[in-house]
């Protein structure tokens, strides 16, 4: 387990932490890697995944994924609208690409990075969570079962 991934376990025990260590990879501007939990990100990342976030970044649009602090979690989700906000911010509107609902509105300062790569989950991880769903994820499911997966990205 790498240091900052013991971090990030440690952390999301406490929502103060993982504020303080949102605010500490925001300002390193560097890359780290998360591994994917929840199946809000389904079929494009599922638990699992592990997810290369670039932290720091400006230059984030609509059908970017960006990782966010959110009562003491790591939210990973898409932008689908920028607004402005207070004092010449921006506010995210995220959604989950499995959700039906919107998230409430993101501040910058609460975006923690944007996920620039990814690696698969496990096969095995990937068959279960399809067979769980199947009717949402049917199609997925054939696609795990025969080896055709890909990960997409928007942009």
């Amino acid at each position: 387990m790498s240091e900052d991934t013991a971090r990030v376990a440690e952390a999301a025990l406490d929502p103060a932490r993982l504020d303080a260590l949102c605010a500490l990879w925001q300002g390193a501007r560097r890359e780290i890697w998360i591994t994917l939990q929840g199946g809000s990100m389904a079929p494009t990342f599922l638990p699992g995944a592990r997810l290369r976030l670039q932290c720091g970044r400006q230059d984030i649009a609509v059908g970017d994924v960006i990782a966010y602090c959110l009562g003491g979690v790591l939210v990973v989700h898409r932008v689908i609208a920028v607004t402005p906000g207070p004092a010449g911010t921006r506010q995210f509107s995220c959604l989950g690409d499995g959700n039906v609902f919107p998230d409430p509105p993101v501040s910058e300062a609460a975006v923690a990075g944007v996920v620039v790569g990814a690696e698969r989950a496990v096969p095995w991880r990937q068959i279960l969570y399809a067979l769980r769903h199947p009717r949402r994820h049917c199609r997925h499911a054939m696609r795990v079962l025969t080896g055709r997966t890909r990960t997409t990205f928007a942009k």
